[in-house]
C-alpha cells in the first residue's frame, strides 16, 4: 500500500499495548459479572439472569397454588437451576464470555486508533507526526464505536467494530446453504452431536482466507475486483469507505502469509518434519502411537511440536502434511487411490475443524454393523460431556497425573478412562515394543510430569521419542500390528485380561527376536532396500504382505502371541472355565 497506509497500520500496532490493558479490564469485569449470576456484556442467545429471575418468581405462585407433586417438581428443578448457575460449574462459559469480552474491546480500540490515524492522514497531517497525533486524539472517536452500559464500562456498539468482532470470535451468522445446517441443532437430541456449528465453519472460512486459494473466495471478489461496491462492503462486511484500502491490504497480506505457510510446509514435509492428521487406516495410526508420532506437530530431531492451536495456519499445515505425507508409501504407486486419499485428506481438517466432528458418531449409533460396545463407548462419551461438570478439566488433569492409557471395555468403564480419578481403577496399557522389557506401561506423550503440565497449558505442547529403530521399520513396511486380542475362542475378555495379555507381551522375547531379525546388514534389511529400489508396488501384482520380509516379521508376531495366550490361560482359570463353558454350550445347541 502506500505510506499512508504504512503510517496508520503503524498507528494501530503503537495502540497493541493500550488495547490490551482495557481489554483486560473488560475481561475482570465479565468474569466478575459471570461469578454473580448476572448477565455479561456481549450476551449469546439466552439471558440466563433475566430467565433465572422469572423462575425464581414462579416460586411464590407454586407454593401458593401449586399441588404437592408440582411444589416436589418445582423444588427439584430449582436445585438443580441453583447448581448449574454456580460459578464452579459455569466457569467454562463464564471464561468463554469474558474472553469475547476481551477480543471486542481490543477490535474496538484498535479501530479507534485507526479512524484518529485516517482522520489525521486526510486532515493534512505530516505523516511522521500521525502516530503522535492518533494518540492524542483517539478518544474524541470513543463515542463512535463504543457505548457506555449500566455499569459505565464502554461496550463495542459500532457496527463494522461488531462485524469484526463476530469474525474474531467464530461467531459470524452463517448465510446461505450453511444456514440450514446451524438449524439443524435445533432438532431434539441433535445438539448432543452438534454441540457448535459457528464456530467451525467460521475457522474454516478464516483460513480460506489465508491460503493460496483466497482469490476464489466471495469476499476476495468483492474486495478486489473489478467493480468494487462501497455500499456493498458496509452493509456485508462492515467496511467503510475510507477504511477499503486497509482492507485490501489485510485480504493480500492473509493470502500471501498463507502461500508462505503452503511453500515452507511442503519443503518441511517432504523432508520429514512436518506430520498431520492420524492416517486413514487403522494400522498406520496404530504404527504412530507405536512410535510415538504426534499429529498436527512439527518434527525437529526426536522432538515433536504441536501445531493444533496455531489458528488459522493450523488446518493448512494439516492439510500440506497430508498430501505430502502419504505420497510414497511402501508397496503404492505416487499416483495410486491418489483422489481417495485426497478426499480422505481434506474430509480429515473439514470433520476436524466443523460441526461434521459429530456426524461420525451420529452414523454409528444408526448404523446396523454397530457393535454393542461401540454403542457403549458413544453413550459413555456423551455421558461425561454432557451430563457431568468438569469432564474436560477432570481429563486435562488426568492426563498430567497419569499419561499412562488405560484398557476399558463397557460404559462404565469408558466413563472413567478419561476422568483424573477413576482412570487410577482402570488396568494399564503396556508397550509390547519397549526397549524395557520389565513391562513398561504404554505412554502416548512425554512421562515427564512437569512436561505434561507444561503442555497442558502451552499453546504448543512439545513431546518427544527415543529414536526406536524397531518401531521404525514397522512403521516403514506399513506392518499390521496385531491389536492384542480382544476374544479368545469366542469369548471376550475382560479389560484387565487385556492388560495382563499385553503386560506378558511386554516382558516377552518378542523385541530381541525383532532386533535380530532386522539387525543392520542383516538378510531381512538387504531385502528391505531391494524392494524399494525396485519400485514395485501393489498395483504390479507385487503385494507388500506376500514379501519375505513382511511375512518373517509377522511370523515372530504370531508365535509370539501364541506364547503369550498360553501363559494368561494358566494365570487366569476363571478365564479357562468361561472359555469351556461356551464350547459346552455350543456343542449342547
Amino acid at each position: 500500500g502506500s505510506k499512508a497506509d504504512r503510517v496508520i497500520a503503524a498507528a494501530q500496532i503503537d495502540a497493541v499495548g493500550e488495547s490490551f490493558a482495557e481489554g483486560l479490564r473488560m475481561f475482570k469485569h465479565n468474569w466478575d459479572l459471570g461469578v454473580k449470576k448476572q448477565k455479561q456484556t456481549y450476551q449469546g442467545k439466552f439471558d440466563i439472569e433475566a430467565d433465572t429471575k422469572e423462575f425464581k418468581e414462579m416460586g411464590g405462585f407454586v407454593k401458593l397454588y401449586g399441588t404437592e407433586n408440582e411444589k416436589i417438581a418445582y423444588g427439584l428443578i430449582d436445585t438443580i437451576l441453583d447448581f448449574n448457575n454456580s460459578p464452579w460449574v459455569r466457569y467454562s462459559q463464564n471464561m468463554m464470555g469474558a474472553g469475547d469480552a476481551l477480543a471486542r474491546t481490543i477490535i474496538g480500540r484498535m479501530e479507534m486508533r485507526m479512524r484518529a490515524a485516517r482522520k489525521a492522514v486526510d486532515s493534512g497531517i505530516d505523516l511522521d507526526d500521525v502516530g503522535k497525533v492518533a494518540a492524542d486524539t483517539e478518544d474524541a472517536f470513543r463515542r463512535e464505536i463504543f457505548k457506555q452500559d449500566r455499569h459505565k464500562m464502554w461496550v463495542v456498539n459500532d457496527q463494522a467494530a461488531k462485524m469484526a468482532g463476530d469474525e474474531t470470535a467464530f461467531t459470524k451468522r452463517l448465510s446461505g446453504n450453511l444456514e440450514g445446517l446451524e438449524k439443524l441443532r435445533n432438532v431434539t437430541g441433535m445438539r448432543l452431536f452438534f454441540p457448535f456449528v459457528r464456530t467451525g465453519f467460521n475457522a474454516l472460512d478464516m483460513t480460506f482466507q489465508s491460503s493460496p486459494l483466497a482469490i476464489f473466495h466471495g469476499k476476495w471478489r468483492d474486495l478486489l475486483g473489478e467493480n468494487v461496491d462501497p455500499g456493498l462492503l458496509l452493509k456485508k462486511y462492515g467496511i467503510r469507505p475510507e477504511d477499503i484500502p486497509q482492507a485490501q491490504a489485510l485480504m493480500r497480506g492473509r493470502m500471501a502469509s498463507g502461500t508462505l505457510v503452503v511453500g515452507l510446509a511442503s519443503v518441511m514435509a517432504l523432508q520429514g518434519r512436518l506430520y498431520g492428521t492420524r492416517p486413514k487406516d487403522k494400522e498406520t495410526r496404530d504404527l504412530w502411537k507405536m512410535e510415538g508420532i504426534q499429529p498436527n506437530s512439527f518434527k525437529i530431531g526426536n522432538t515433536y511440536i504441536s501445531f493444533q492451536k496455531l489458528e488459522p495456519f493450523n488446518t493448512i499445515l494439516a492439510s500440506v502434511a497430508n498430501i505430502m505425507n502419504y505420497q510414497h508409501v511402501l508397496g503404492e504407486a505416487v499416483t495410486e487411490e491418489m483422489l481417495e486419499k485426497t478426499v480422505f485428506m481434506a474430509g480429515a481438517v473439514l470433520v476436524e475443524k466443523s460441526m461434521l466432528a459429530g456426524v461420525a458418531d451420529l452414523a454409528e449409533v444408526f448404523s446396523a454393523n454397530t457393535s454393542q460396545e461401540q454403542l457403549l463407548r458413544i453413550a459413555a462419551k456423551f455421558g461425561r460431556g454432557q451430563l457431568f461438570p468438569y469432564a474436560g478439566l477432570m481429563s486435562q488433569i488426568g492426563g498430567v497425573m497419569d499419561a499412562n492409557e488405560k484398557e476399558a471395555n463397557g460404559f462404565w468403564e469408558t466413563m472413567f478412562k478419561r476422568d483424573a480419578i477413576g482412570k487410577a481403577t482402570l488396568p494399564p496399557k503396556y508397550d509390547i515394543l519397549s526397549k524395557d522389557r520389565s513391562g513398561k506401561k504404554w505412554m502416548p506423550a512425554t512421562s515427564n510430569p512437569l512436561m505434561r503440565l507444561f503442555n497442558s497449558m502451552s499453546p504448543f505442547p512439545i513431546t518427544w521419542t527415543e529414536g526406536d529403530k524397531v518401531k521404525e521399520n514397522l512403521r516403514s513396511i506399513s506392518f499390521n500390528l496385531p491389536e492384542i486380542m480382544r476374544t479368545w475362542k469366542g469369548e471376550r475378555l475382560t479389560s484387565r485380561e487385556i492388560s495382563q495379555l499385553q503386560k506378558i507381551l511386554s516382558q516377552s522375547n518378542l523385541r530381541a527376536r525383532l532386533e535380530k531379525l532386522m539387525r543392520s546388514g542383516g538378510r531381512w534389511e538387504q531385502q528391505l532396500e531391494a524392494y524399494k529400489k525396485a519400485g514395485l508396488t501393489n498395483k504390479d501384482g507385487v503385494e507388500l504382505t506376500d514379501q519375505e520380509f513382511y511375512a518373517d516379521v509377522q511370523r515372530i508376531f504370531l508365535d509370539e502371541k501364541k506364547k503369550a495366550l498360553t501363559i494368561l490361560r494358566y494365570q487366569n482359570p476363571s478365564l479357562y472355565s468361561r472359555i469351556k463353558l461356551r464350547q459346552s454350550k455350543k456343542l449342547e445347541s
